[in-house]
């Protein structure tokens, strides 16, 4: 006698497979729900070094925290708990007027790098703030070399704004500086006419010779490129060593300096010189091919959004999307500063 198939056995495993399916969708949902919970800024950092990995892992870590400048308020308080301060920029993101605040302020700007072992060795009293312009190299030495009870603030400016910034500052030194001549020639050097309301000296360069002897190979200021301080290197640096940093935008650096003086120095006058200062006696342009003289600002208006891609000039750079992350998690706080900005 033939035995005849059980037809439930098909469905009997296909409904064990349904349900497998749904308990998996049910863990998942739960734990992406729980992702974010309990942290001051709702973004999470995606790695493809995975150097972030376990950062978050243990509960007594310190969250991301948007800090604010008022009396007794966040930085105010990691400022006064700090036995150093390192005031952090790169090149064209504020470090000049921190240096120049700082020596106003405290009596010494201070130093960092390998040139500071005299000023360490002939005193005995050293500095609680420290300002200097910074790169890749100083920074992650500070990062894995200084105690946990020194603070660091760290400018941060947009690369496309602060290129803008540093094109104009250049093209100033070239027109206004002998020595600066050297790099390149300007076409005219001339002062405004009797009866011109503005005066202005004028000084007119090449436009062609300008990018590929000042822009291209990144002379002096234009070099000094924020993503590559922000490199791989030191987003790597920041997770394994855990310093106490704090990331701001170089728009926030006067009500930072502010607030120091307050606190610090309020009897002191602080003047600040500026280069947009010198720049109101000057008027800077630049030669196209068909003879039409050029506004740098109109200029670069037109063409600063095209210059790191047709140049090439982030051939070294490296985490350019880390570093946006943590540009994001900046801006997103209300006052543009964050403390532990590397944990997700």
């Amino acid at each position: 006698m033939a035995v005849q198939p059980n037809m439930s056995t098909p469905f009997l495993i296909v409904a064990v497979v349904i349900i497998v399916l749904l308990i998996n969708l049910m863990s998942n949902v739960q734990i992406h729900s729980a992702i974010g919970l309990g942290h001051t800024i709702q973004r999470n950092f995606q790695d493809p070094l995975n150097i972030y990995a376990n950062s978050s892992s243990s509960s007594s870590s310190p969250l991301p925290q948007c800090l604010d400048f008022n009396e007794g308020g966040g930085l105010d308080v990691l400022i006064e708990k700090a036995d150093i301060v390192y005031l952090l920029a790169a090149l064209k993101a504020g470090g000049s007027s921190l240096r120049e605040f700082t020596n106003q302020c405290f009596g010494s700007a201070g130093c960092i790098g390998s040139g500071c072992f005299g000023d360490f060795i002939n005193r005995l009293e050293m500095p609680k703030f420290v300002a200097a312009h910074t790169n890749k190299k100083k920074i992650t030495e500070l990062i894995k070399e200084t105690p946990r009870n020194a603070l660091l603030i760290v400018s941060y400016r947009d690369e496309t704004d602060r290129l803008a910034s540093a094109i104009k500052h250049v093209m100033g030194w070239v027109c206004q500086r002998e020595r600066a001549k050297e790099l390149i020639k300007p076409l005219q050097i001339e002062r405004g006419q009797r009866g011109d309301v503005n005066m202005k000296k004028t000084c007119v360069l090449d436009e062609k010779e300008f990018v590929e002897k000042i822009i291209r190979p990144r002379n002096t200021e234009i070099g000094g490129s924020t993503l590559e301080l922000f490199s791989c290197e030191f987003h790597r640096s920041v997770i394994e060593n855990l310093p106490n940093i704090v990331m701001i935008s170089m728009e926030s650096l006067s009500t930072l300096m502010g607030v120091l003086k307050n606190k610090y120095c309020p009897d002191v006058t602080v003047k600040h010189k500026s280069s947009e200062a010198l720049e109101k006696n000057w008027a800077y342009y630049l030669k196209i091919k068909n003879g039409t003289k050029v506004l740098v600002n109109d200029w670069l208006v037109h063409k600063g959004n095209f210059l790191e891609y047709i140049l090439r000039l982030k051939e070294s750079v490296t985490c350019q999307g880390k570093t946006r992350q943590m540009e994001d998690q900046v801006f997103a706080c209300p006052h543009e500063a964050i403390h532990n900005f590397y944990l997700p």
